[in-house]
């Protein structure tokens, strides 16, 4: 059998808040491989998988795993949808979704058009800097807290506790905070012991800092006319089209 020739190609993009030039390359089984790896959850393993597929960042071409997680989640996420048009195109298939309507549960293929997502700005007094934060002044205890984007991994941990059965909103505002009351040096038992109108106003001033594609999309059961969204970067027909 004649060796198959890989047609080398790369796909270069700018990360959406640091701005940093990250340059993925062209994939094959091996990639697949690491997403299928046993015993490990999709969180887990997505991480490893984009390291694999990246060629650099920035200056950096020693790209592992903890590179990708040391990344804002919006970057991930931002570096996953280039990447997934790079490899697949623009076309997103979803395929035998099945209707959450307990009174269809049929199921049906999908097609979204990834040029189509809708891109969430930051608000314009942080679009330019490379690490937004917002710092507000909490109303119960009238300390100041600066809120800022998660990295990949502080989600990871997040994500572990939630699959555990252990989220814990406590935890989310914690990992969320730069500085509680004039410093870096604070703890979770901190965060636990603010009020709860407190707790609100920090999740109230993390939403402003949503940015990047809105990866959740609207779907509708051609059958019964149900309507649900999903975000599809959790979809198997993202990661692994036709798997």
């Amino acid at each position: 059998m004649e060796d198959i020739q890989k047609q080398e190609f790369t796909s270069s993009f700018d990360l959406f808040v640091r701005k940093e030039r990250m340059t993925v390359v062209a994939g094959d089984g091996a990639a697949n491989k690491i997403l299928l790896s046993n015993n490990r959850r999709m969180f887990e393993v997505v991480p490893r998988y984009l390291a694999f597929l990246t060629r650099s960042i920035g200056d950096r071409t020693d790209i592992d795993e903890n590179t990708i997680l040391d990344l804002f989640v919006v970057d991930q996420e931002w570096a996953l949808v280039k990447n997934y048009k790079a490899h697949y195109g623009n076309i997103l298939e979803l395929e035998d979704v099945p209707c959450p309507n307990k009174d269809c549960r049929k199921t049906s293929d999908h097609i979204k058009n990834l040029d189509e997502l809708e891109v969430i700005q930051l608000p314009e007094e942080l679009r330019d800097s490379e690490d937004p934060t917002i710092t507000v002044r909490l109303p119960r205890s009238g300390i100041m807290a600066t809120v800022g984007l998660l990295t990949g991994h502080q989600e990871k941990l997040l994500l572990s506790q939630r699959a555990a059965g252990k989220f814990d909103p406590n935890q989310s505002d914690f990992q969320c905070l730069r500085e509680l009351n004039g410093t870096k040096e604070f703890f979770y038992e901190d965060v636990v012991s603010l009020p709860l109108l407190d707790h609100k106003v920090i999740r109230k001033t993390r939403k402003k800092l949503i940015c990047g594609y809105n990866t959740v999309i609207d779907l509708e059961c051609p059958y019964c006319g149900h309507l649900w969204v999903i975000n599809f970067l959790s979809s198997r027909d993202f990661l692994l089209p036709a798997g």
